[in-house]
C-alpha cells in the first residue's frame, strides 16, 4: 500500500519559493485528500518533517495581493484571513489526527504521507506557520492578526501540544526555507 511520492525539491506558490527539507509533502497532491477535497476540507500548501528538530512543519503561503482588500474594507479582509487560516489549521490537524488514530480514511492518508509523520511526534513538535507577503507599512497588522488567530485556535492547537501558530512575512528573521520567487 506504499503510495508516498516525495515532493520535488521546491515549490512555487503565491510569489514565494519553498525549498522544504525532505521528506516533504503537499496534501493537495495526495489521492486521499483529493477524494475529500469537495467535502469542505482545507489543506495547507506544504508540509515537511525536520529530522534535526524532529518536528512536523505545516506552512501556508499567501501573496501580497491579500492586502488589496484591506484598502477597501479592513474589517472584512481581516475576518476573511482569520476565518481562512483558522479553517486550514483546524482541518489539517483533523486529517493528521485521523491518521494518527488510524481511522479508515486516516489509514489511507497515511499511505500518502512520509513515514516520518505517521505517528504523533509529541508536544511542541508541530509547527503551523502562515507566511503572508506583507508590505513594510502593514507588518504591524500581522501581530494583531496573529494574536486574534491564536485566540481562536488556542483550545484546538493545545489538544495537539501546539502552544501557538505563527503568522509571519517572508522577510522576517526566521529560518524557514522560503524565498521570494525569482
Amino acid at each position: 500500500m506504499t503510495r508516498y511520492v516525495p515532493l520535488v525539491s521546491s515549490i512555487v506558490e503565491s510569489g514565494m519559493q519553498v525549498f522544504p527539507p525532505q521528506p516533504a509533502f503537499r496534501l493537495q497532491d495526495c489521492p486521499t485528500y483529493i477524494k475529500l477535497k469537495g467535502q469542505s476540507l482545507k489543506e495547507m500548501d506544504v508540509g515537511w518533517w525536520d529530522s534535526q528538530t524532529e518536528r512536523i512543519y505545516l506552512v501556508e503561503l499567501r501573496g501580497k495581493e491579500v492586502w488589496d482588500s484591506f484598502d477597501s474594507d479592513a474589517t472584512h479582509a481581516s475576518k476573511y484571513l482569520l476565518n481562512n487560516f483558522e479553517r486550514k489549521a483546524n482541518d489539517v490537524l483533523l486529517m493528521l489526527g485521523a491518521m494518527w488514530s488510524q481511522t479508515e480514511i486516516g489509514t489511507e492518508l497515511q499511505a500518502d504521507l512520509p513515514p516520518e509523520v505517521h505517528k504523533y511526534p509529541g508536544s511542541g513538535k508541530i509547527k503551523i506557520i502562515f507566511v503572508v507577503d506583507t508590505p513594510t507599512g502593514r507588518r504591524p497588522l500581522l501581530v494583531a492578526l496573529q494574536t486574534a488567530l491564536n485566540e481562536r485556535l488556542q483550545g484546538r492547537v493545545n489538544l495537539f501540544g501546539i502552544r501557538r501558530v505563527i503568522l509571519t512575512d517572508p522577510d522576517s528573521r526566521n529560518t524557514l526555507p522560503i524565498t521570494r520567487e525569482s
